[in-house]
């Protein structure tokens, strides 16, 4: 088996998440097609049968070890520092002495975490990694001075050393689509009603745009664009280009939706009815939904959008108080969103409001007011959450005092972080009220018999859609019999469901 020149290694604190990393699948994608050999650690275990963090963390070692690549990179967001830093150990105790290389949000924000003399990682990539990676690999191959890469950070006799912030790349069509071929995509190809929210699709998420033009001060992009060396933030994938990969999804996985994982999918109208057109004159017959600023949703994008087969757009509402929104940075008022969510309606586009309590500055009547407002607007499914100070975000480095230790990261990964407050430093809220109580029952607000008649209806609505979709294969029943268990259910649909299917294709054509 020939030693692979680069090994990407996914963290396995993601490994029960539905969601692949596109960082890693857009990096080995660029470096590929530069002639390296590449491949990528993607742990996706049968959730059955029990296995710890600590028993991934032990199998990635061991898969590391048998690969003994040239250079070894990690991707990691802070939730994911101390499991990265205890396997990157066993691996440096085991005697591999190739370059250890680490990326993405937390190294780019706190790089001294990973050069703090240890002799664990060489070499850290700041922001945007395509690029700096593979002129890094470059360098290094023959022998070069890696002080002259741009947009990354090293131990230099012990002093740390930061390169000069990497100019951003102004055409990212450079970057081909993402390497899906390295990774095993069965586990992201299950049944799921979490992409469009509760109607139960076999779909991938996509991307089409890097960098958002907002300045929220609860996310983490801010920080990671401006670590490059212009502001030139949002950039966009061609239409063609995105349109070739949706369709090669659809043929060479059989999806039957997709969701565009954008921050800002609809900032140009003109992009958008190109990809919407786009979509139509090549008939893939795919459902899809996609996340956008309420300033940059109209009236006109709606209609083509619904025309093309969007069921579903997700905004993110926040907070119901002009004050808040303000003070987060938001970039918009509650009139805007009032306007995206009447729009949506009129069109028929479900809506997922994503609503956060425990703001920065919040007082009572501000909560008060963002309840009564996500209930004024009336989306289809609401999605609350309890604000959480993210390291590298303006709300982190204003209100968490003292910083969090790199021994604390891990309350990142407890899966009640959005849920309650898990540090007193995380209380961004001027009031006193028990927020994990108010949570509790706001998050009732889903069991509205409404909201499940909307995704049986749903259904009921696309039957003709669902039954020409990737359920008429043998996936389908599997699917059928291993989570129902009725054999008879399956025989049922293969008699009736898909007779009744090609007469409604019939009928339609």
């Amino acid at each position: 088996m020939k030693r692979p020149d680069l090994l990407l290694v996914a963290p396995p604190t993601r490994a029960y998440s539905n969601n692949f990393s596109f960082a890693l699948l857009f990096l080995a994608a660029y470096i590929e097609k530069l002639g390296y050999c590449v491949e990528i650690i993607d742990l996706r275990p049968d959730y059955r049968k029990g296995h710890t963090l600590r028993d991934l963390e032990a199998l990635c070692v061991q898969m590391i070890a048998e690969k003994h690549p040239r250079y070894l990179g990690f991707t990691c967001l802070t939730a994911d520092f101390n499991c990265i830093e205890r396997m990157a150990s066993q691996v440096r105790m085991q005697g591999y002495r190739g370059t250890m290389i680490v990326g993405g949000h937390h190294p780019t924000f706190c790089p001294q975490d990973f050069l703090d003399g240890k002799n664990i990682f060489d070499y850290v990539v700041l922001g945007e990694g395509e690029q700096t990676l593979a002129e890094l690999m470059e360098v290094l191959g023959r022998g070069g001075s890696v002080g002259q890469v741009s947009g990354i950070a090293y131990l230099d006799h012990g002093r740390l050393v930061t390169t000069s912030p990497r100019a951003l790349a102004e055409d990212i069509d450079i970057f081909p689509s993402p390497a899906y071929h390295l990774i095993d995509m069965e586990p992201y190809l299950r049944p799921t009603t979490g992409m469009i929210r509760h109607i139960l699709v076999v779909g991938l998420p996509i991307m089409t745009t890097r960098g958002c033009p907002y300045q929220c001060t609860y996310c983490g992009n801010p920080s990671l664009w401006a670590s490059h060396a212009h502001r030139i933030v949002l950039r966009t994938r061609s239409v063609g280009l995105v349109l070739d990969e949706i369709e090669f999804l659809k043929h060479a996985y059989r999806i039957d939706a997709f969701c565009i994982a954008d921050d800002a999918f609809t900032l140009n109208e003109e992009r958008v009815r190109s990809f919407c057109q786009g979509l139509m004159d090549r008939r893939l017959g795919l459902i899809w939904a996609c996340q956008t600023h309420v300033n940059l949703f109209t009236d006109r994008m709606a209609a083509i959008m619904r025309e093309a087969g969007c069921i579903q757009v997700e905004f993110g509402v926040e907070s119901g108080s002009d004050r808040v929104l303000k003070v987060m940075k938001k970039g918009t008022t509650t009139q805007k969103i009032r306007e995206a969510f009447v729009v949506s309606r009129k069109h028929h586009l479900r809506t997922l409001a994503n609503v956060m309590i425990n703001t920065p500055t919040e007082t009572e009547d501000d909560l008060k007011a963002t309840i009564r407002f996500a209930k004024e607007i009336q989306p289809t499914v609401y999605s609350y959450a309890i604000t959480t100070p993210l390291v590298g975000t303006e709300d982190y480095r204003h209100y968490v005092n003292p910083p969090l230790t790199p021994a604390e990261y891990e309350i990142y990964l407890d899966s009640s972080i959005y849920r309650k407050v898990m540090d007193r430093r995380f209380r961004l809220a001027s009031h006193t009220l028990d927020l994990s109580a108010i949570y509790a029952r706001l998050k009732r607000r889903r069991m509205d018999p409404r909201f499940y008649f909307d995704a049986v209806s749903y259904f009921l609505f696309h039957l003709s859609f669902y039954l020409r979709s990737f359920y008429r294969t043998g996936y389908r029943q599997a699917f059928l019999r291993r989570y129902l268990g009725f054999n008879r259910i399956v025989r049922w649909v293969n008699s009736r469901w898909l007779d009744q299917g090609h007469r409604l294709k019939k009928e339609r054509n």
